[in-house]
């Protein structure tokens, strides 16, 4: 019986915690991308460059969006889990307005 109770803490750590830490580490990396892009963005003048900036921009974006729909729909363990995806995706919108008044 001990036994099963520890495959099953371990297996939980393997289906879920682990997946999840690695799609919040997606949602991270793009969105510091776009933070970086944002920013030279803003120094660059030459309009060729500012146009790669800007679309490299909405695909990081995307990406974030597209890291907190997976976590909702596969990573979520419990109610805590949900709220603080919630939160995550406020902050990240608040972000968002604000980068699109910037450029």
């Amino acid at each position: 019986m001990q036994m099963s109770k520890i495959f099953t803490i371990t297996n939980f750590s393997n289906i879920n915690t682990v997946p999840s830490l690695i799609e919040i580490g997606n949602a991270f990396r793009a969105a510091a991308t776009t933070r970086a892009q944002m920013w030279q963005h803003i120094s660059v003048t030459e309009p060729d460059r500012k146009a790669s900036l800007l679309k490299s921009i909405n695909e990081k974006h995307q990406e974030v969006l597209n890291s907190f729909l997976r976590y909702e729909k596969e990573d979520i363990g419990d109610d805590k889990d949900g709220t603080l995806l919630e939160k995550s995706k406020q902050a990240y919108a608040d972000f968002a307005a604000m980068r699109n008044k910037v450029i």
